[in-house]
């Protein structure tokens, strides 16, 4: 019984496991392994970002190929269109073309344009606006003009600050706008600001207000300006007085000229008669009666026509056949011949 419980001595036996190597086909390390399957994920890794930059920079999905435009008065659709696809032709990132969605740059392409329309003329506002995936729309506002200008034989249109927003000719401009005679003849050009804000608002002003005293206007007229013999001797010898400041004259009448002299400063190497244009206060009505009216646009307006109305109601009344101008600019004086 003692026999039955005691411990048995079990044999146990390892069985070792023998490993066989075909010589012909032998077994690469992990190191190995490991480097093949990189190579593999890097190999695919590569080729999916490549596949991902042609997809986006190079396939039709992503290429412009809707262009909506509107707010073009003086441009037809086809026009403006075009100058948009030119400029998607230009560079971007050296190596790019822009008429990718991803590359095409805003305001590089509305700097384009700008300087495309501009030509003909003014513009307010471009604006470009990305439709994703392929599409462009371009919302232009052009500057309204109220006013004509003429300039020897030609003819512009000016917007409310006295900026030249397009050409226009003789026969076609619109007659409802007053039209402004330039005596000096000077050169402009489509954005260029020719006179100041406050002789355009002067000139529509003055123009409903003589017609509420029944008098017609034909048109207007800017005074003749020239460089100040004062300034053509300082630029002689602006390198022996640089601290030298001389005032010029805009007007033609001396009297109007020296309350004028302290506005405009000559010391500069070349005079601008643009400049002095847009500095003067002189601003002539010439009517369809053919007598012509001066008037001081610094000055208060209703004022002058307040003396224009007393005198043609007394010293003038019924001798308008003979006279050929009234001169409004002086405050308690009126001049006329």
């Amino acid at each position: 019984m003692n026999n039955f419980f005691k411990k048995r001595k079990i044999k146990r036996s390892i069985i070792y496991k023998q490993e066989y190597e075909n010589p012909l086909f032998p077994k690469k390390p992990a190191v190995e392994k490991i480097m093949k399957y990189r190579q593999i994920f890097y190999s695919l890794a590569v080729l999916i970002i490549l596949s991902g930059i042609y997809f986006v920079f190079y396939s039709n999905y992503f290429r412009i190929n809707l262009i909506k435009v509107s707010g073009m008065k003086n441009f037809t659709q086809e026009e403006v269109t075009n100058f948009v696809e030119e400029g998607l032709l230009q560079s971007r990132l050296i190596i790019f073309k822009q008429f990718n969605y991803f590359l095409l740059s805003s305001s590089q392409l509305s700097n384009f344009l700008s300087e495309k329309i501009q030509t003909r003329i003014a513009l307010d506002r471009l604006e470009i606006k990305k439709q994703y995936p392929d599409s462009l729309e371009v919302v232009i506002k052009e500057k309204e003009p109220n006013t004509v200008w003429q300039t020897a034989s030609e003819y512009y249109y000016l917007d409310q600050k006295g900026i030249v927003v397009s050409k226009s000719n003789e026969n076609d401009y619109n007659k409802d706008y007053p039209l402004i005679l330039d005596q000096n003849n000077l050169l402009v050009s489509i954005k260029e600001q020719i006179v100041d804000e406050n002789i355009i608002s002067s000139v529509h002003s003055l123009k409903d207000k003589l017609k509420a005293i029944n008098i017609e206007v034909d048109h207007f007229i800017t005074p003749e300006v020239a460089c100040p013999e004062t300034a053509i001797t300082e630029n002689l010898n602006v390198n022996e007085n640089k601290n030298n400041n001389t005032n010029a004259s805009t007007n033609i009448n001396k009297a109007v000229n020296e309350s004028e002299n302290d506005n405009i400063n000559t010391n500069s190497e070349e005079c601008s008669l643009k400049e002095l244009l847009k500095a003067s206060s002189e601003l002539s009505v010439q009517t369809k009666d053919g007598y012509k009216i001066i008037f001081d646009v610094k000055e208060d307006l209703q004022s002058q026509i307040n003396k224009l109305t007393t005198v043609l109601e007394t010293k003038l009344k019924g001798k308008l056949q003979s006279i050929k101008y009234i001169d409004l600019r002086f405050e308690d004086k009126i001049y006329y011949q």
